[in-house]
């Protein structure tokens, strides 16, 4: 399953024909899992800067310097029950490369003009340079899911409102491997918005298409609300915001 935008490597800093960075994987810590809602199946990604399609609007980003992502994030390494099944919450590294495509966790056609392994590399180095969070889940089966948090949008595709470099970050590119529990989703979400916390963002953004009125009710249910739409050629986009 899929919900939000498919994540888009970025266009500054990111790796071609190298090796994947490694990200180190922390130690584990028990929590549960309450409150849990359905996420919703098959919805596709739709923001415009995850289509290739570049935007602009010339604002200019807070000047500051980026530390590496460990001095950037919570340590992580959550151990998680599930429906009696213990999961993992860490952050992807570069054995998961080849493993998100294979065990099912990523399978949507690759993206234009280059593999899944190479899309999945560079969201390594932008983690690595502090500029995204990938957060994956797992359990003695595999890989579960991955999921994104943009703190700053590549040159080309910057849009203040939705992920600013400094208090504004975006959601992005939720998937499951088929047969997951929805509470994993859930608590990927919760979990995302606890290192967003910890980065002292204070906004965070989802863009959802305005035909998939599923995928806008489960946003809704995360507690986002609707701030801006956006016409594209070919559809329309709805912005959500929540203070965290």
């Amino acid at each position: 399953m899929q919900i939000g935008a498919e994540p888009r490597a970025a266009g500054v800093g990111a790796m071609t024909g190298r090796a994947p960075l490694q990200v180190d994987a922390p130690a584990t810590r028990a929590v549960p899992v309450q409150n849990a809602r359905p996420v919703v199946a098959n919805v596709p990604g739709a923001c415009r800067q995850e289509e290739g399609e570049a935007r602009n609007t010339g604002s200019v980003l807070h000047a500051r310097r980026v530390r590496p992502v460990q001095a950037l994030l919570p340590t992580i390494g959550k151990r998680v029950a599930v429906a009696g099944r213990k999961i993992f919450l860490r952050f992807a590294q570069a054995s998961d490369v080849e493993r998100l495509t294979r065990e099912g966790v990523i399978t949507a056609p690759p993206p234009a003009k280059e593999t899944w392994n190479q899309r999945i590399v560079r969201w390594l180095s932008e983690q690595r340079a502090g500029r995204r969070a990938v957060l994956v889940a797992e359990d003695s089966t595999g890989l579960l899911g991955i999921l994104h948090l943009v703190f700053e949008l590549p040159i080309g595709f910057k849009d203040p409102e939705a992920a600013n470099g400094f208090d504004i970050a975006m959601i992005e590119g939720l998937h499951l491997r088929a047969g997951v529990p929805p509470e994993v989703g859930n608590e990927m979400i919760e979990e995302i918005q606890r290192i967003a916390t910890k980065r002292r963002v204070t906004t965070l953004t989802f863009c959802i298409p305005m035909n998939q009125p599923r995928a806008i009710r489960q946003v809704k249910e995360w507690g986002f609300e609707e701030f801006r739409i956006m016409a594209e050629p070919s559809k329309m986009l709805a912005f959500f915001r929540k203070t965290v």
